[in-house]
């Protein structure tokens, strides 16, 4: 090779390593870019999974709000339903020795 060969080539390869390095620049760039976003998704995971947390707490609280009502509302039959069935036996009691008191 001559010598004008051999500048010319270096000129090509000076030319080459600028443009690869530009690459590599613009590269390290994306990558950022990429890690920047990869740690942003991961923060928003996160953050959605507390979300979804507090929203089933949530739902188990409302739940039993909602069902407190009907508990209340089952203890008043049941305790209606036992004074029912004890004011009749109390009568029925009371009748019977009545009579037996009547007859005796």
């Amino acid at each position: 090779m001559t010598a004008e060969e051999i500048a010319v080539t270096l000129m090509e390869h000076g030319q080459r390593l600028k443009v690869s390095e530009h690459r590599i620049k613009d590269l390290e760039e994306e990558q950022k870019q990429i890690y920047e976003l990869t740690a942003s998704v991961k923060e928003l995971a996160i953050s959605v999974k507390n979300m979804v947390e507090e929203q089933k707490d949530q739902g188990d609280r409302i739940k039993r709000l909602e069902e407190e009502p009907a508990d209340n509302l089952r203890l008043i039959k049941k305790t209606a339903l036992t004074s029912a069935v004890g004011v009749v036996i109390g009568a029925l009691t009371t009748g019977i020795i009545v009579m037996l008191a009547t007859y005796i």
